[in-house]
């Protein structure tokens, strides 16, 4: 697997996590993930049950190439991170540690900005 298919969003020393929500980030209202009954709340079990925030969608390496270039690799989900960083480890580490990188989300319309 090469770098640009790595799905960790520790990569170059720094945990690289969104800073902010991405336009359809599953923490947003309405459902634009089209996710099916019980699929957020797996994830969220899952982020509770490991303290560790899932990666965000736009991020992973089966996105386009422009997702791709703008991101340069996966990062934790700004929702998640806001919903659930204070209680993990991983999180306040890397807060405490000035290891977290902010990455800004790519295309984000400004309606759905200040959502």
């Amino acid at each position: 697997m090469s770098d640009e298919e790595r799905v960790e969003p520790y990569r170059n020393g720094k945990v690289h996590v969104m800073a902010d929500r991405c336009d359809t980030c599953v923490f947003r209202p309405g459902n634009l993930m089209h996710l099916g009954p019980g699929q957020l709340k797996g994830l969220t079990d899952h982020v509770q049950a490991t303290g560790v925030p899932f990666t965000c969608h736009q991020t992973l390496p089966y996105n386009t190439a422009e997702y791709r270039r703008h991101y340069g690799g996966a990062a934790l989900c700004a929702g998640a991170v806001e919903a659930y960083g204070g209680a993990s480890p991983a999180v306040r580490l890397a807060l405490a540690l000035d290891v977290a990188v902010f990455v800004p989300p790519a295309h984000q319309p400004a309606d759905v900005a200040d959502a």
